[in-house]
């Protein structure tokens, strides 16, 4: 039975790693100085009743602090992806077709375009917070069905402190992100 309780506290610990590595990613996507590559990563271009990521249509790369050109791989495509560019509600891009390749322009942020921002990332945290509670919860009742009564408050106690240092460092990403999004 110990030997359960050692597995669910590592494999809970080894989940919020995960899940902190996600947060990561997610974060690194917002930038309020300058526009960078990934800003288009989850645009969804519709070709034929298919739905695909940009990036399998298009090579993506930085042209100015404000500015990317898509190149398309098939220029029919271009129409297309101007299209979904500027349907797009969760981008604030205007795009221009150039008959070779499109440039996507981001405004310069206003403080309200600031604060727009730190809600979405807000929102972020907030779910990865959710997600390492969850994975306490899971770990925890895996923990419980073992009978030696000591070694699951010590798997609890270990639990808990591995929760919280998860969510502290959640935390401190916030603060660190909040941070460069205000900066004008």
């Amino acid at each position: 039975m110990e030997e359960i309780v050692d597995k669910a506290l590592k494999h809970a610990q080894q989940e919020m790693a995960k899940a902190l590595g996600r947060l990561h990613n997610i974060l690194a996507r917002y930038r309020a100085n300058k526009v960078h590559i990934e800003a288009l990563d989850n645009l969804k271009i519709d070709h034929h009743g298919i739905s695909a990521r940009l990036k399998e249509h298009a090579n993506v790369s930085v042209f100015n602090a404000n500015t990317l050109i898509i190149k398309p791989w098939d220029k029919s495509k271009i129409e297309l992806i101007v299209k979904a560019i500027q349907a797009s509600k969760d981008h604030d891009f205007s795009a221009r077709n150039d008959g070779e390749s499109i440039r996507a322009t981001q405004p310069a942020l206003t403080e309200e375009g600031r604060k727009k921002i730190l809600k979405k990332i807000e929102k972020d945290v907030e779910k990865s917070r959710v997600e390492i509670r969850n994975i306490r919860k899971q770990a925890r009742n895996k923990i419980k069905k073992s009978n030696n009564e000591d070694k699951v408050k010590l798997a609890e106690k270990g639990l808990q402190k591995s929760t919280d240092e998860t969510i502290a460092k959640m935390n401190q990403m916030l603060a660190e992100k909040e941070k460069s999004i205000m900066k004008v």
